[in-house]
């Protein structure tokens, strides 16, 4: 006959408390295999959704250089790998269904950057952020031409690429609009 509190019920004891951190460490072990193997598509899908939306005006800072805000969100598990933001004016800018009557061909200045991606807060959360372009990157007309004013019709285009982009513009999170420049 066994007495409470003997040798026996202390090790019974101890077994039965090993047995339950063994399972434990088990089951956090195999939940970080099926994160990290991907195998865990419930932690994937709740990143809330990357957007990219123009705020408000463009600010024309020189003739050469203007300033936009833009409020987005990204996340870090579908890292963005390219950021562009562009300027254009021109009274033949017109927006059409395949973006060809935005095309820098139809403006009178233009101004672009891709340096910006340092900037980006990609936390998951909604941002409000100011991105500038000019006429830095490669020679005109590449990079940029013409003479901003204050006033004119301007077309802003903002472009995310995350690294689950598929191709030349496949899954970009763009925002682009039409604002007045001041």
């Amino acid at each position: 006959m066994r007495r409470p509190g003997s040798r026996d019920d202390l090790l019974l004891s101890l077994h039965t408390m090993k047995e339950k951190v063994l399972r434990k460490i088990a089951i956090v072990l195999a939940a970080g295999a099926l994160a990290v193997s991907g195998a865990a598509p419930a932690l994937a899908s709740t990143a809330p959704a990357a957007f990219a939306d123009v705020v408000g005006v463009a600010h024309i800072t020189s003739p050469t250089t203007a300033e936009v805000q833009v409020r987005y969100r990204c996340s870090a598990e579908d890292p963005v790998v390219a950021l562009w933001v562009a300027v254009k004016q021109g009274a033949r800018l017109v927006e059409t269904p395949d973006q060809l009557g935005t095309s820098s061909a139809n403006a009178d200045a233009y101004a672009q950057s891709h340096r910006q991606l340092g900037l980006l807060d990609c936390d998951g959360k909604t941002h409000v952020g100011r991105f500038g372009v000019d006429q830095l990157e490669a020679p005109a007309p590449v990079g940029g031409f013409g003479t901003f004013v204050k006033g004119a019709k301007t077309y802003v285009q903002f472009c995310l690429t995350p690294a689950s982009s598929t191709g030349h513009y496949a899954g970009v999170i763009s925002g682009t609009q039409f604002v007045q420049a001041v």
